[in-house]
Formats: C-alpha cells, sequence, structure tokens
C-alpha cells in the first residue's frame, strides 16, 4: 500500500527524535511537536467541523504528548 506521508514521517527520524528528547533535549521535543501537529491538526478538524476547535483538541493532544513523553515505550 502506497503512504503518501511515508517520505514525511518516518518511524526512525521520530524513534530518534523521541530518544532525544526524553534526554532533554528542548530542540528535538520542539522538531517532534512541529513535524506532527499539522497532522493531528486536521485529524482534529475533521472530528470536530470547527477550526477552533481542532486547535483546542491539538493543544490538548500536544500538551498530553508532550507531559506524557518519558512514559512512550514504542
Amino acid at each position: 500500500m502506497n503512504n503518501p506521508f511515508q517520505a514525511q514521517y518516518r518511524d526512525k527520524d521520530d524513534d530518534e527524535l523521541i530518544a532525544q528528547a526524553k534526554e532533554g533535549s528542548k530542540i528535538a521535543l520542539e522538531t517532534l511537536i512541529k513535524k506532527h501537529q499539522h497532522y493531528v491538526y486536521n485529524v482534529a478538524l475533521k472530528m470536530t467541523l470547527s477550526p477552533f476547535d481542532a486547535e483546542d483538541v491539538t493543544q490538548e493532544v500536544l500538551i498530553k504528548v508532550i507531559t506524557h513523553l518519558a512514559q512512550f515505550k514504542g
């Protein structure tokens, strides 16, 4: 199956960014968040049908990602 996001979202890059972020790299965390925030927003927009609500949902999701990243096991 051909995934149009495959070239942009490679797991290996994410694994490296996650490992660096868990070690305290703010740059890696910022890169990881910026890499995925548009995708999260688009999913939220399709679910809520409201740009305002989608922004709110995106913010909440990204806060959860940041605050629980240390517990992420892949």
